[in-house]
């Protein structure tokens, strides 16, 4: 879809046209779109357009993203709401319950209320605070309503069902429908053998497939697996790329990576970015080494290490 496909799109929405309410839903559960083709400077665009419920919500979600300004968010999803958008309703929730805005309704009162507007979205939303038939049952709506993430959602609850068939299943018509991240999923049973003959080389190419289209997790489970081949030089591409992009858990492995090369500095870094971002093992490491506080700097990290270069063969640092 072009940007004047969307537009037409938008338009059809704004006029209560249901198929392109639902497929607007659609779109935005999949984010794809939004980032591939829209930017910051779109906004003031959207809003020179008439105050229309899904434009408003489209500037709201824009600023979101792109701006990240929460007070203008939260103007525009109220403005939104006020002329009648579901989907205002179920970012509203979210955002209300990532304690990134206070609202006078909670999480639950705004994903009801869109549910009684037949939202597909806030049927997913809602479906994730329940389980058993119920969530299938509210899933499957979502899915017949024409949200494609539908099936993504599926695989997760029969995956983490071990139900590994059916989670196969619905990841295959995810990745058929176009939701990317399905494939990193369906990689994870080819690498674990869930359900399926384990084969690494599969499990590669569907996490490489999942890294190209976003997906950050696959970009550290790459090189957490090169990592485990020895292949250190691709270890070290991936895993920094997926730290650059926020992951803790690529922090850890770069660390262990630098560690094992005996380069104590740039591990005790990669621990200490690990640690920030609220990675376990990350602190273990950095206590271990000595350091408590999460405020050091740079230089001070290179302070302890040259210090325990100095010291480490006199028995002091041993443990490490």
């Amino acid at each position: 879809m072009n940007r004047d496909d969307f537009n037409h799109l938008l338009a059809n929405a704004n006029s209560g046209k249901i198929e392109a309410v639902n497929k607007l839903h659609d779109l935005y559960a999949t984010q794809d779109f939004t980032f591939k083709n829209f930017t910051k400077a779109d906004i003031d665009h959207y809003l020179s357009l008439p105050d229309d419920s899904y434009t408003l919500f489209h500037i709201a979600y824009l600023i979101c993203i792109f701006d990240k300004n929460v007070e203008r968010t939260k103007e525009y999803l109220i403005k939104s709401i006020d002329k009648g958008c579901s989907q205002a309703y179920v970012l509203l929730a979210l955002l209300v319950d990532y304690d990134v805005i206070e609202y006078e309704s909670t999480f639950d009162e705004l994903i009801k209320k869109s549910v009684k507007m037949k939202n597909s979205n806030a049927y997913i939303e809602q479906a994730g605070k329940l389980n058993g038939e119920k969530k299938i049952k509210l899933i499957k709506d979502a899915i017949k309503l024409g949200n494609r993430n539908g099936y993504h959602e599926l695989g997760l609850h029969y995956h983490d069902s071990k139900k590994y068939k059916l989670a196969k299943k619905y990841y295959e018509k995810s990745i058929e429908s176009g939701i990317h991240a399905s494939h990193f999923n369906l990689g994870v049973m080819y690498r674990e053998g869930e359900g399926v003959t384990k084969d690494p080389e599969r499990a590669m190419k569907l996490f490489k497939t999942a890294r190209k289209h976003g997906c950050n997790r696959a970009a550290t489970t790459i090189g957490g697996m090169y990592l485990d081949k020895g292949n250190y030089d691709a270890a070290k591409k991936y895993l920094v790329e997926a730290m650059d992009n926020g992951d803790p858990m690529a922090c850890y492995n770069l660390g262990l990576l630098h560690k094992m090369n005996d380069d104590i500095y740039e591990a005790m870094k990669c621990f200490v970015q690990g640690a920030i971002r609220g990675h376990e093992a990350s602190k273990r490491e950095a206590i271990m080494f000595g350091i408590h506080s999460l405020n050091i700097t740079d230089h001070e990290i290179k302070q302890m290490c040259d210090l325990y270069e100095k010291t480490r063969h006199f028995g002091a640092n041993d443990y490490y």
